[in-house]
C-alpha cells in the first residue's frame, strides 16, 4: 500500500519510527509531508500538573526525537507551510496535488495539529 507519513519539521519520536518499521511489510513510504508551521498553543499554568508528571515519569527511550533525514532512503521529502482555519491546519494545494500525483492510498498523521481532511478523503482511498 502506498503511503504517505505527515512530520513535523522532520521528527519522529523513537516509537513511531519502530512503529513504521514495524509495519514495514505492509507498507511502502512514498512521501514523507513535512509541516514546516505548525504551532503548539500549550497552556503550561492550567495544566501544570500534567506537565509535570509527564516530566517525571513518562518520558522514557522511546518518546525521544530523531531526525527522519536518511531513516526513510526510498521516500520523497516534500516541505510545506500549512494554513490555519478555525483552529484547524489544511493542507495546500499543491501538497494535495503531490499526494493524488504519487496515487497515496494511505496517510499516517504524526505531525500537525487537527488536521481537518475534507479535501484529503476525496483524494486518498484509505485517508488519514
Amino acid at each position: 500500500m502506498k503511503v504517505a507519513i505527515i512530520v513535523d519539521n522532520e521528527f519522529l519520536t523513537l516509537w513511531q519510527y519502530n512503529s513504521l518499521k514495524l509495519a514495514s511489510n505492509l507498507v511502502d513510504i512514498k512521501l514523507i509531508l513535512n509541516c514546516k508551521n505548525t504551532i503548539t498553543k500549550r497552556n503550561y499554568i492550567k495544566y501544570f500538573v500534567y506537565y509535570v508528571i509527564n516530566f517525571l515519569f513518562i518520558r522514557n527511550k522511546h518518546s525521544a526525537k530523531i531526525l527522519i533525514n536518511n531513516k526513510f532512503s526510498k521516500s520523497k521529502l516534500f516541505d510545506f507551510e500549512s494554513h490555519y482555519f478555525n483552529n484547524r491546519q489544511h493542507l495546500p494545494k499543491e501538497t494535495l496535488e503531490i499526494i493524488q500525483d504519487e496515487k497515496i492510498e494511505l496517510i499516517i498523521k504524526f505531525g500537525m495539529n487537527l488536521l481537518n481532511v475534507d479535501n484529503i478523503d476525496k483524494i486518498v482511498k484509505n485517508g488519514v
